[in-house]
């Protein structure tokens, strides 16, 4: 399965602010989220509050083996810029389940 649980290979080092400022309160919180793939096909996977859209993205590229660059989230049809993080978006809340639509673009 190349959606395993370990994140595809992503680490935590990979927060929004860089690993080696120190970590603020809630970025370590998990969060389920859920990805609704335009195919119609759901990835279930538990990510870190402090994780960026970019991790995230790479996820969904690595899952469905397509370019990351393909990859748009959108959170309450509205885009997921690629440098917040979880903890950017105010409807994501730790320890919670969020849905995500996840649009592989056809090159």
């Amino acid at each position: 399965d190349v959606c395993s649980s370990d994140l595809a290979g992503l680490q935590l080092g990979e927060l929004a602010h860089g690993e080696h400022q120190q970590v603020t309160p809630g970025e370590m919180d998990d969060v389920t989220v859920v990805f609704k793939l335009s195919t119609g096909t759901e990835i279930t996977e538990k990510f870190k509050m402090g994780h960026t859209v970019d991790v995230l993205k790479g996820y969904i590229a690595k899952c469905t083996e397509t370019e990351y660059g393909s990859v748009q989230l959108q959170l309450d049809g509205k885009p997921m810029p690629d440098p917040l993080s979880l903890n950017d978006f105010p409807a994501i809340k730790s320890g919670g389940n969020v849905t995500i639509a996840a649009n592989i673009a056809q090159s």
